[in-house]
């Protein structure tokens, strides 16, 4: 996450003080977590507290603390597997997830689609916790009771879209699943993405990315890549963010 300018230095120190009471642990507490808030809102604190405090009732209203303590649904973690295993260049945990794979569609014609949205929802609060578990170090521990001085507050994604046809875009109820994920991440987990990089991505995949951007912040879609299947074009932007000993060889390392 890029420092702070002198006019976010004064709004930071306004923005804690007016949310001090919503702010749950020491984490929360962070400079570095609450800018996400000044910055998703573009230094409106009025936006940014009212931001802040929604996304705290939201968790509160939905137990969003609990989400992970029943465990994930083995036969989801099957069908629509991700891994959060590895670290970028600034020691931000890596979130890999074989996109284009996930027959969605299947899945929700079957069982609806509250199952998965649960899944996604407790997706994104994996994640969640991989932030708060690392602290950049050389030797990139996990380590966030040990190294205050730089806390790590963003993940990055690389998702492989191979696979992907406009048969899952012909469901409009796995769309909408797809499309309230990103709403969600948008109210309740704004600037944790710190990169996004889209590999083998079809094009079918821009009519998804067409619904999907209108829910995106401007913020947001910057930090988006999407490439072909053309490795010799998505493999070097990977490898910038991404050493290849951190992650798995269908995203281009080696692990």
């Amino acid at each position: 996450m890029a420092g702070f300018t002198q006019k976010e230095i004064v709004a930071l120190k306004e923005f804690r003080n007016r949310v001090s009471d919503a702010l749950p642990d020491d984490f929360s507490k962070r400079d570095d977590y609450l800018i996400r808030w000044i910055r998703a809102r573009e230094m409106d604190l009025d936006k940014a507290e009212d931001m802040l405090r929604k996304a705290m009732q939201y968790r509160k209203d939905n137990k969003i603390d609990d989400i992970l303590k029943a465990g994930l649904d083995p036969e989801l973690c099957e069908k629509f597997p991700y891994n959060l295993d590895g670290f970028d260049r600034e020691g931000r945990p890596v979130l890999t997830m074989p996109f284009g794979s996930w027959d969605v569609r299947s899945f929700i014609e079957a069982n609806g689609p509250d199952k998965f949205v649960l899944y996604l929802n407790q997706m994104l609060e994996n994640v969640s916790a991989a932030i708060k578990r690392c602290t950049f170090t050389k030797e990139k521990e996990i380590s966030l009771n040990e190294n205050e001085d730089q806390p790590c507050v963003q993940f990055v994604i690389v998702s492989d879209m191979t696979g992907y046809s406009f048969r899952q875009l012909a469901n409009m109820k796995a769309v909408q699943s797809i499309l309230q994920m990103v709403s969600t991440y948008e109210a309740y987990y704004p600037e944790t993405m710190g990169a996004c990089i889209v590999i083998n991505a079809p094009t079918v995949f821009s009519v998804l990315f067409g619904m999907m951007k209108p829910l995106m912040s401007g913020r947001t879609v910057e930090k988006i890549k999407i490439f072909s299947s053309n490795k010799d074009q998505w493999l070097p932007a990977v490898l910038e963010v991404v050493d290849p000993s951190e992650i798995r060889e269908q995203f281009g390392g080696v692990k």
